[in-house]
């Protein structure tokens, strides 16, 4: 049993407390500008280079964003509203995340290959990727992107 509801113990990281809704960031009709704000917080031409030990910590990143238009009203694609979600699941299980996922969905589906991605384990035999920088500078080419930390999003 949680000492506080999620939503208040995740309120004190926003600018906008009372106006937080799970449902509304799994939905997508929420939106802070997350996308463009960790846009412009990323090295030039690059990724987020940094590894985040808890949606909480990833939350950080963007939890003083303003808000594009009020929770609730319109929709806007941003999967980095599923940070907002692992925040409120760890909250309110009062354990990691991923421990939480492995425990309630990974396990009792017998979902054995499946896990986040993991820089520090990386999994043998997985699609190997690039990063398109290039799409933003051509100066800076391709980048092999394999073993990602998506950790803080």
């Amino acid at each position: 049993m949680c000492e506080a509801q999620p939503q208040t113990r995740l309120e004190r990281h926003s600018r906008h407390p009372g106006r937080l809704a799970v449902r509304r960031v799994r939905t997508r009709t929420r939106r802070r500008p997350l996308s463009l704000a960790l846009r412009d917080r990323r090295p030039a031409g690059g990724r987020i280079r940094r590894h985040c030990a808890s949606p909480l910590e990833g939350l950080a990143l963007f939890a003083d964003d303003p808000l594009r238009f009020a929770p609730g009203t319109r929709f806007c694609y941003s999967s980095y509203g599923w940070t907002l979600v692992g925040a409120v699941a760890e909250a309110a299980a009062g354990e990691p995340f991923l421990d939480l996922l492995q425990r309630e969905v990974f396990d009792p589906l017998e979902m054995r290959d499946t896990r986040l991605d993991d820089p520090a384990r990386p999994v043998a035999g997985t699609t190997r990727f690039y990063w398109p920088r290039a799409a933003r500078d051509p100066t800076y080419g391709i980048e092999d992107a394999n073993n990602p930390d998506n950790s803080c999003i």
